[in-house]
C-alpha cells in the first residue's frame, strides 16, 4: 500500500465502523423504547376503569441518522401529570394520591440503555 492510499483506507474503515455503530445504537434504542412502552402499560397502580388510559400510550420515532430518539407519550396527556403527582379532589377538601408510573419507567429505560450500549459497544 502506498502512503497516499493510507488516508483513504483509514477513512474507509472509520466510515464502516461509524455505520455499524449507528446501526447498533438505533437497534438498541428501539428495543429499550419498546420495552419501556410495555412496562408503562403494566406497572400503574391506578384504577383504569375504561382502559383508555393504558391504551393511550404511544411510542413515536423522531430519530435522525445519527441521533436515535423515541418519545413515549399518552393521548390523555392532562391525566398523566395528575396521576403521577396527585391532585386536589373536585370538592377541594382533599387530595388524590399519586400513582408513580412514569418515573420508574424513565429510570428503567435510562439504566437499560446505558447498560446495553456499554455491553454492545464495549465501554
Amino acid at each position: 500500500m502506498r502512503i497516499d492510499e493510507l488516508g483513504n483506507a483509514v477513512m474507509r474503515e472509520l466510515n464502516l465502523f461509524e455505520q455499524e455503530t449507528n446501526e447498533k445504537v438505533q437497534e438498541i434504542t428501539k428495543d429499550v423504547a419498546r420495552s419501556g412502552l410495555k412496562m408503562i402499560k403494566k406497572i400503574g397502580t391506578y384504577n383504569d376503569r375504561t382502559g383508555k388510559y393504558r391504551k393511550g400510550f404511544r411510542l413515536k420515532n423522531v430519530s435522525t441518522y445519527r441521533y436515535p430518539r423515541y418519545i413515549l407519550s399518552n393521548r390523555l396527556f392532562r391525566l398523566t401529570h395528575l396521576l403521577e403527582h396527585g391532585h386536589s379532589t373536585s370538592g377541594g377538601t382533599g387530595r388524590a394520591s399519586a400513582h408513580s408510573h412514569w418515573k420508574p419507567t424513565e429510570q428503567y429505560m435510562m439504566e437499560e440503555l446505558e447498560e446495553r450500549l456499554g455491553r454492545e459497544l464495549g465501554s
